[in-house]
């Protein structure tokens, strides 16, 4: 087992609301902006914020999601309030938990962080963690998925104007 401990953050154009309803968006499957390199959808159509919510992911931090080579797994939201919500990694490629957090930081505009402590499940994902470096693929994609979030929800309001 490999164990990483990650912080990524960015300030973006958009509320905590807006954030809230873009993870929700993609969740439900209503959305793409985190395609093509990660694909989450909660089981039971609950927001992804709520507690007791459990998303599936794939996340190839080389190409496309969907094809061979994604690391698979699962989480269980374990806590959640305005601006916090605790994921448990209970199934698949890792173990751990993270927080994504939310604050606004000035009109319309939020600090966006993702703190991941986890570490790898399984031999595959132990050998995996040995050739290629998982840390910089995350904080690659969680950088990624920041500059789509703010793209999408840069249309979304254009599109409601």
């Amino acid at each position: 087992m490999v164990k990483y401990h990650i912080i990524d953050e960015a300030v973006i154009d958009a509320t905590p609301e807006e954030i809230e309803r873009a993870y929700a968006d993609e969740a439900a499957g209503r959305s793409s902006w985190r395609a093509p390199k990660v694909l989450m959808r909660t089981r039971d159509g609950r927001r992804p914020n709520e507690v007791g919510a459990i998303t599936d992911y794939r996340v190839n931090m080389r190409g496309p999601a969907d094809r061979p080579g994604a690391a698979r797994f699962s989480t269980r939201v374990t806590a959640s309030e305005p601006g916090r919500v605790v994921t448990e990694y209970f199934d698949g490629a890792f173990r751990g938990n993270a927080t994504r957090t939310t604050q606004l930081v000035g009109e319309g505009r939020t600090r966006i962080r993702n703190d991941w402590e986890a570490e790898t499940h399984g031999v595959l994902m132990g050998l995996m963690a040995r050739i290629v470096d998982i840390g910089a693929g995350h904080s690659q994609v969680a950088r990624e998925g920041f500059v789509a979030l703010e793209r999408y929800i840069a249309a979304r309001r254009a599109s409601l104007t």
